[in-house]
């Protein structure tokens, strides 16, 4: 029986492979310089080739490590896996909270979604300090606003509610 790390490594290294490839269609001819003045292909085609690196690393230690084999218990390869009540509730929280991120974020604007994100976020990981959320989230938001939106001046949506 193959190992679930073996094959979730497989998997990433195809998918770091694809993303390598599809990394051509950018014009990569001309100079990609480096930090001071990188070309359109430059952070594709880097995030490929890590994620390989990464995966062909696990796939390794994966293949090497001795494994068990005699039969587990189904509620011990859930325990292996993680998959407990107190762990997979937070798990469902934080995938319900990026979804509804992803739909209000046009209506209500980058700033006030992700500051109320970052809130949630900090009250599923454990945080139950409304001052402490509040803190991280405005910080958070306001920091990241800034660095994309004045420094870096990647347009973020302003939402429609404030038209």
């Amino acid at each position: 029986m193959v190992p679930r790390d073996a094959i979730s490594a497989v998997f990433f290294t195809l998918l770091g492979l694809f993303y390598y490839t599809s990394s051509w269609q950018y014009d990569l001819n001309i100079n990609v310089g480096g930090i001071e003045k990188p070309g359109p292909g430059l952070l594709p085609r880097g995030l490929a080739i890590a994620i390989v690196l990464c995966s062909l690393v696990i796939l390794i230690a994966s293949l090497l490590r001795s494994r068990n084999t005699k039969e587990k218990r189904f509620k011990a390869v859930c325990e292996d896996m993680g998959l407990q009540k107190q762990n997979l509730i937070p798990s469902i929280l934080v995938i319900l909270g990026i979804v509804v991120y992803l739909l209000l974020i046009n209506f209500t604007g980058y700033l006030l979604t992700s500051i109320a994100l970052i809130m949630f976020m900090s009250w599923v990981m454990g945080e139950r300090k409304w001052w402490a959320n509040g803190l991280l989230g405005l910080g958070s938001g306001l920091f990241t606003y800034w660095l994309f939106w004045m420094v870096m001046r990647v347009p973020l949506p302003m939402g429609t509610l404030w038209e």
